[in-house]
């Protein structure tokens, strides 16, 4: 249920609360979390966020041979640094989409992975400490080379 309203927020028309904050780039892949639309569900001790990430050619997940791109649907324990995939899908031209999900795992501290110690720092800081953002996951992707250019 979670998973859908957040996935619908990414269907939906771009928000004014839209917020992509780039956490993760280099020159075989990009990384950006939705901060603008992450949130508490009630009751519950964690934040929900939705993170995208464009793997250019020549990667394992892009099948080695057109890009591809992963949707991740993430819960973070601020308190406590931790965060729990809840579901993660890649798309790629070549191949059906494929992804692992738990989301009643276990949390993970983030201290064992650099790329989601920076996706829980802009989850758990105010959005006015972020220096870099997209207001739509479409500019993050033109940004960050979603179209490889022939050169």
């Amino acid at each position: 249920m979670i998973e859908a309203l957040i996935a619908f927020s990414l269907l939906a028309a771009q928000d004014r609360s839209d917020f992509w904050v780039v956490t993760h780039a280099d020159a075989r892949e990009a990384t950006a979390i939705n901060v603008g639309f992450a949130f508490v569900p009630e009751g519950q001790d964690f934040v929900l966020a939705t993170a995208y990430t464009v793997h250019r050619n020549g990667t394992a997940a892009s099948r080695w041979t057109t890009p591809a791109y992963t949707l991740e649907f993430l819960a973070f324990r601020c308190v406590d640094r931790t965060y729990r995939l809840r579901r993660s899908q890649t798309w790629s031209g070549v191949a059906d989409p494929v992804g692992p999900h738990e989301p009643d795992g276990p949390f993970t501290s983030v201290w064992l992975d650099p790329k989601r110690a920076a996706q829980a720092d802009a989850v758990c800081q105010p959005r006015s400490n972020h220096t870099e953002g997209f207001r739509s996951y479409f500019d993050f992707m033109r940004a960050y080379g979603l179209v490889d250019r022939k050169e």
